[in-house]
């Protein structure tokens, strides 16, 4: 039985194995049979190779981090932009799954009525290799952005807003 994939939930009901057919008589070829798994893979091989050109803005969106046992644990597959409000002194841990060229972004906003402080992970590199230290006023927010070379995260920072 051939199905013609129009409707959205036939789309979304095909499973990777299933047969489908795709019309290319338009550009002179013929019907060609393909699972629903080439199908998908042609299509990532076609977008992966194009350039993307955005008109409207593209946003991450920003994760809550958290911190356990004078610890936070920053997972970039899951938070490439995160925040954190400080409870404890802590220290921001070496982050899991660093990709070589990512860009990341980490607000913090520190206690609001007793100010704490935060050191870094050893994957962490600063300008002239000294690392910050967390602005020390109750409520103050400084913002911390980092490219990675898949091993370490280089940072830069703006402290202080408040």
């Amino acid at each position: 039985m051939t199905n013609t994939a129009t409707d959205q939930t036939l789309i979304d009901a095909l499973a990777d194995n299933d047969v489908t057919f795709v019309d290319d008589t338009s550009a002179g070829a013929t019907t060609k049979k393909m699972t629903a798994l080439q199908i998908f893979n042609y299509v990532k091989a076609l977008l992966l190779s194009t350039v993307s050109v955005y008109t409207k803005q593209q946003n991450f969106g920003t994760v809550a981090i958290t911190s356990t046992s004078n610890s936070i644990a920053w997972n970039l597959d899951d938070a490439q932009a995160a925040k954190h409000t400080f409870t404890e002194n802590t220290t921001l841990a070496n982050p899991t799954n660093l990709v070589d060229g990512g860009t990341y972004t980490l607000t913090l906003t520190q206690h609001a009525s007793s100010p704490k402080t935060l050191a870094f992970g050893s994957v962490y590199d600063w300008g002239a290799g000294t690392a910050p230290t967390m602005t020390a006023t109750n409520g103050a927010v400084d913002v911390y952005t980092f490219i990675s070379d898949g091993t370490n995260m280089r940072g830069s920072f703006v402290q202080d807003y408040s």
